[in-house]
């Protein structure tokens, strides 16, 4: 979505957000778990992660072979609903309310048998944890009593999938380059993969650039731009406000929600993340030698 048509952010104070990311990042894992049941694995576990549609204003699924076509698996933010898209646009719901994870597992196995495919694999284990809350534990998602905070949490995805759209753009001409812009239902964060070695690897030099909504370091939403491998704190250079170095466990510029909040208007708020990303990416980018 443009930033003329765009709300500002800032309705709900980003530290005020943490229970609607909470109760979105777990009820994205059954658009993940649809992938992981239905598309064959990838080693860096690719296939599981989910695009954000801003005409939906829902974290979709890649899509997925199906009897008649495609479909894609995804959360609606806004109103917490779980969606299956056909190719043709075709759209089932189940809004988790007063649902619980029962629900969402035995919607989720219909709709991927209704496709022809095999829900065998939709409860195996996930391969990494979650963010503790009662959901996981089967108590209803309670999404009505959040119908301020998710409708905020989709606009921070929307403003950062047109953000980090744009940095995809500027630095295309690097090799390898950008990847696409992708959400991770691991961390929750939705962001792009500057390469700069073709070879790959662990060494292979890369400038991450991305938003999560929140984690155990920052309770509110935050913009960051992390350059790999991780440079000397000494070798940092001086970031354009209002953009800090992160140094405790990871290295990587931080922009936080509430500084852009600060910032009055869409399309200043869009302005300030795409100058404060750009004067990152170019720091990493030298620090890294690319």
């Amino acid at each position: 979505m443009a930033a003329a048509n765009r709300r500002p952010l800032g309705v709900v104070p980003p530290g005020d957000l943490v229970e609607p990311r909470l109760l979105a990042h777990h009820a994205a894992q059954w658009a993940t778990r649809a992938a992981r049941a239905a598309l064959e694995a990838q080693p860096d576990d690719s296939h599981t992660n989910l695009g954000w549609d801003g005409s939906l204003f829902a974290l979709m699924s890649q899509d997925i072979p199906a009897d008649g076509g495609s479909a894609r698996f995804g959360l609606r933010v806004p109103d917490l609903t779980l969606i299956c898209q056909d190719a043709k646009g075709g759209l089932e719901a189940l809004h988790l309310d007063d649902l619980g994870s029962a629900a969402a597992a035995a919607w989720t196995a219909d709709r991927l048998d209704a496709l022809g495919l095999s829900a065998s694999g939709l409860g195996d284990a996930l391969p990494y944890e979650l963010p503790a809350h009662a959901v996981g534990g089967g108590a209803a998602y309670g999404a009505a009593a959040q119908a301020g905070g998710l409708p905020e949490l989709s606009v921070w995805f929307d403003l950062a999938h047109a953000v980090l759209g744009g940095i995809a753009e500027k630095y295309r001409d690097l090799e390898p380059g950008p990847s696409a812009v992708r959400c991770w239902p691991h961390h929750f964060d939705i962001a792009t993969l500057i390469g700069l070695d073709a070879q790959g690897g662990e060494a292979a030099r890369s400038v991450g650039v991305g938003m999560t909504p929140g984690d155990g370091g920052y309770a509110e939403p935050y913009f960051y731009v992390t350059p790999w491998p991780y440079p000397d704190k000494a070798d940092l250079v001086e970031l354009a406000e209002p953009a800090f170095w992160h140094t405790e466990g990871w290295i990587g510029a931080v922009v936080l929600g509430s500084a852009v909040t600060e910032v009055k208007g869409a399309e200043g708020q869009e302005a300030l993340l795409r100058a404060a990303f750009e004067n990152a990416v170019d720091c990493c980018l030298s620090i890294l030698g690319g």
